[in-house]
This record gives C-alpha cells, structure tokens and sequence, in this order.
C-alpha cells in the first residue's frame, strides 16, 4: 500500500459546539469526583494559602470577579443584541447575540436557584467560623457558594463564544477555563465551587445553544 504524503494532511482536533452536553454522562462523572474530592482534600487548604497570598495577587483577581460581574453581564448582553438587531439592523449578525444574550442570563439565574437551595458557605464564613456547613434556602450570602455564580458566568460567557465562533472555538474554551478559577485564586469561593461553577455555566450554555441552533444558523 502506497501512502501519498504530499496529499496527506492532519486533520486538526476541533470539538463541536455541544461536546460536553454529548458527553453529558462521561463528563458529569468527571466533575462530580473533581468537586468530591476538592471538596475533601483540597477546598480548605487552598483557600488559606490563597488567602495570605500577597495582596497584588488579590487585587488582581479581585478585578477579575468585578470585571465578570454577573447582573452587569446579564444586563449587557442582551443590550448588545438590542443595538445590533434594532439600531444598526444587521439582523443575521444578531442572530448570534441574541443566543449569548440568552446563555448568560439564563445560566446566571440557574446558579442563584441552585445556591438558594444548596445553602453552602463561602471562605469569608470559614475564615470568620472554621467551619463550611450547609444551610438550606439560605438568603443569607455568605451561603451562596455553591456554585460559584462569577465561574458560572464565565463559562457560559466562554462556552457562548465559543459556539458560535467556531474558528476560536478551542481558544475561548481554554479562556474560559482559566479564568473561571479566579474566584477561587481571590478567596471568594472554594475550588470545588468554581468546579460546579464550570459545570453547569457550560452545560447550560451549550443547552441553551442545542435548543436554538437553528434560528441563529
């Protein structure tokens, strides 16, 4: 068997707009032994060494959670899509952010529901308390940890562009990643609540854009 080399090229890994929502099952049993096992092992430690980290460190994460603030997100978005769709009138162009202007503030208030209910307390209540419990249909914030709503929104603002800029896909999926970890890195929250956080901003964002694929295509 003769192999042309000169016609022969590597086709590059591209993973499509909903990998992870088909993967549902693989992927769900990989972050929930993450979140275990952070929770276990590694939740408290991090959050004291992060804690007496030097304060440039803070600031400079602190900014990051500002910069993602989740209510100015889920206000901007769908602003942007109004501009476009109503003002510049570039209807096919808006078609995309209408999706983003959906994913994030869907994803966003999905978090507060599941923090209401979990209940579970922040690094401000452990380093305060020496203690993480769980308080079910907490209003209190200091119980709204779990999970991190700032990891959620940017994941979801992440795996948004990402599904809808295909040629950036895997750049903004690793953008997205990284700077989900930022509320953990400014003790805001625990590891394994930026995990969480990672979890469901992706899995709603890229359910989001399963359901309205078509309109926006």
């Amino acid at each position: 068997m003769i192999i042309d080399f000169k016609n022969f090229r590597k086709k590059k890994f591209s993973p499509s707009s909903t990998f992870l929502l088909d993967n549902i099952k693989i992927v769900s049993a990989v972050f929930l032994v993450l979140i275990i096992g952070s929770s276990i092992f590694l939740d408290k430690p991090l959050a004291l060494c992060f804690h007496s980290s030097p304060a440039v460190f803070q600031e400079l994460f602190g900014f990051l959670n500002k910069l993602f603030c989740p209510i100015a997100w889920s206000l901007i978005t769908p602003a942007v899509f109004f501009y476009i769709r109503f003002l510049m009138r570039k209807e096919k162009k808006s078609r995309k952010f209408w999706y983003i202007s959906l994913a994030i503030p869907l994803s966003v208030l999905l978090c507060k529901v599941l923090e209401l209910i979990i209940g579970k307390a922040n690094p401000e209540w452990f380093f305060l308390h020496g203690e993480t419990p769980f308080r079910l249909l907490q209003w209190n914030s200091a119980f709204h940890s779990f999970p991190s709503i700032t990891a959620v929104t940017i994941a979801a603002f992440g795996a948004s562009l990402a599904a809808v800029f295909s040629n950036f896909r895997l750049p903004l999926l690793f953008a997205g990643l990284l700077l989900s970890f930022a509320p953990t890195l400014a003790t805001d929250c625990f590891l394994s609540d930026s995990l969480a956080g990672i979890y469901v901003g992706s899995i709603a964002a890229q359910w989001i854009f399963r359901k309205v694929r078509r309109e926006i295509s």
